[in-house]
């Protein structure tokens, strides 16, 4: 992140705070507008002489089309020094409006990262990721930081903390796409996306369109910052947790797309998936295994299952053969909102939370809002509740019941227990007969999304802030990862309260109150009572026990991956960092 003065950043916010609104209106530029024609055109040039006509009636239209400058009350990111508006003229820049929480956000990065590979070479085109939070946590430029490197974004970001720019152009949801011409003035503008490859055709011709206006100056982008350093530490933003028979724990180890298995001592005595951190959808021993950003993970019969949410399946660890297999998705994100299929041919669309009822292995589809099910016996993979709309709806007929992005569950009976993350609750669903009921948080409105902060109480008096993980914690009270106020919080019925964590990110150690975590998401009750939390942004475990919160310190034996030229040392061995073991590459 480019560095600036906090107070000079905010007075220049309180100079925009009310940016005006394009006089235009954006349906001027709405992609409707356009790709609607392109979908009738089979020729590829006739594509092009209708992109080029679109781009040339635009260009005349008599009206202001330059966006606000906002660069100087913005934070910059993947940038070696702030950039200023000014320096994008004469470039035709993609901005992506997004946030972090947002799980059809997350689903466009991989076709951005497609076209930013495409021209990154080419200076005359840029993509700039803007920032437009929705949840309160999600304006702090650390968390923002945090994200970008979770998520893998190499283009350069900004965060609109105030979301100037949105209010500015007229943007309505996320994720939204606008294209800018050389004067930094709207050229189309696109809710969802849209058609990316329509975009790269547009892009091509506005670079052909306005060659003669356009520089070839590079921006500051930052490889030192953009460079994935997380294989130097032992976990990365670690999610999901379970445990087996024998008390062996397994971390979803997110961030090192793999899975660590610690005994009771919390020394590492396996590692699922590539020890050097390296991701991909690849079946086979846990040595040649791959996964990207798995989350959810759950032990049942010998077996370990596993939301593989990037690759858009599910997996299953045999952990008596040592073998990964694919067990449901094709690899790629599709949306199926029924079902029905068997195993590899049944699409998903970033699963989540999982757990195991009945020989049916239940899960959370965040990509589109709704609760499946995977028959272990019979392969075949349906929904089981959820329209697909995304909404906070309760309701005794199963066909009606709506989900907000459901992630983390637990199992308690034939009770799950859901983390709305989206709506900021936890909901009950029925596992048998699928009706659903609230249990805290959110509003009685299903479609406010918004009624999200940090208040204890009861019922929908309670406000949480993108809740993520949910466990037991005694036959009376369950225990939650409310994640984006960096708390755990404790309910029991309807009434919720907070039962550690200051509500500010940070590393603290000791008493329940006093206490700090980091956009924790993954929660583990161990036999004795403690609990276990996968404290995510700050890369570790912590132990809850006796009232007081402590670091685990994870120890890694000699484990060895030749192939990666990877060594694995003791805790107190000859190449360890205080209470961090390093794999040998990083020293």
């Amino acid at each position: 992140m480019g560095q600036t003065e906090s107070s000079k950043k905010q007075s220049e916010k309180s100079n925009t705070e009310h940016v005006p609104l394009l006089e235009t209106g954006t349906v001027v530029f709405n992609q409707s507008m356009l790709f609607s024609r392109l979908d009738n055109l089979e020729d590829e040039e006739q594509q092009k002489e209708e992109i080029r006509n679109y781009i040339d009636t635009i260009n005349n239209l008599d009206v202001n089309r330059q966006i606000y400058d906002v660069s100087k009350s913005v934070d910059w990111l993947n940038v070696k020094k702030d950039i200023s508006f000014e320096e994008l003229r004469g470039k035709i820049v993609l901005l992506d409006f997004w946030t972090y929480c947002c799980i059809n956000c997350i689903h466009l990065i991989p076709e951005l990262h497609h076209i930013d590979e495409k021209y990154r070479d080419d200076p005359r085109f840029s993509i700039i990721g803007v920032h437009s939070p929705k949840f309160e946590n999600e304006k702090d430029t650390a968390n923002v930081a945090n994200a970008i490197k979770k998520l893998g974004i190499n283009h350069i970001c900004i965060n609109d903390s105030e979301s100037m720019l949105w209010h500015n152009i007229g943007i309505s949801g996320w994720p939204s796409l606008v294209l800018l011409g050389p004067n930094l003035d709207l050229l189309l503008i696109s809710l969802g996306g849209g058609k990316l490859s329509y975009f790269e055709s547009v892009i091509e011709q506005a670079l052909s369109f306005y060659s003669d206006s356009l520089t070839d100056t590079i921006l500051p982008l930052d490889d030192d910052q953009i460079r994935d350093d997380r294989k130097k530490e032992y976990l990365s933003y670690p999610t999901s947790l379970t445990i087996d028979g024998d008390e062996n724990i397994y971390v979803a180890d997110s961030g090192h797309h793999r899975i660590l298995v610690l005994d009771s001592s919390f020394a590492v005595i396996d590692i699922i998936g590539s020890a050097s951190g390296e991701c991909g959808l690849v079946d086979g021993s846990y040595e040649d295994s791959r996964f990207n950003n798995l989350q959810g993970i759950y032990f049942y019969n010998d077996a370990l299952y596993v939301a593989d949410t990037d690759n858009h399946s599910l997996r299953k660890v045999d952990t008596l053969e040592r073998t990964v297999s694919t067990i449901a998705g094709t690899g790629k994100r599709g949306m199926d909102y029924e079902g029905g299929k068997e195993g590899m041919d049944q699409i998903l669309s970033s699963p989540w939370g999982i757990v195991v009822h009945e020989e049916s292995v239940v899960f959370s589809m965040a990509g589109q809002h709704q609760i499946w099910k995977y028959s272990i016996d019979s392969g075949m993979c349906s929904k089981f509740s959820g329209t697909g709309s995304e909404s906070n709806l309760n309701s005794d007929n199963k066909n009606d019941v709506c989900w907000a992005q459901p992630s983390g569950i637990y199992l308690k009976g034939e009770e799950l227990i859901v983390c709305d993350a989206e709506s900021s609750s936890i909901r009950s669903l029925d596992v048998v007969y699928g009706t659903s009921k609230p249990i805290v948080g959110a509003d009685k409105q299903p479609d406010d999304l918004k009624a999200f902060g940090d208040v204890d109480g009861d019922g929908y008096d309670v406000k949480l802030q993108h809740p993520l993980s949910v466990i037991q914690f005694n036959e009376e009270s369950l225990l939650v990862a409310d994640t984006y106020n960096h708390k755990i919080k404790l309910i029991s019925g309807n009434h919720c309260e907070t039962f550690s964590g200051t509500g500010i990110a940070g590393t603290t150690n000791g008493s329940l109150e006093d206490s700090q975590f980091s956009e924790p998401s993954g929660l583990l009750k161990l036999s004795g009572g403690c609990i276990l939390v996968s404290d995510t942004n700050n890369h570790c475990l912590r132990l809850i026990e006796n009232n007081t919160v402590s670091k685990c310190n994870i120890l890694f034996f000699d484990l060895e991956d030749e192939d990666q030229g990877l060594s694995f040392h003791l805790k107190n061995g000859p190449h360890c960092d205080g209470d961090v073991c390093m794999p040998a590459s990083a020293w």
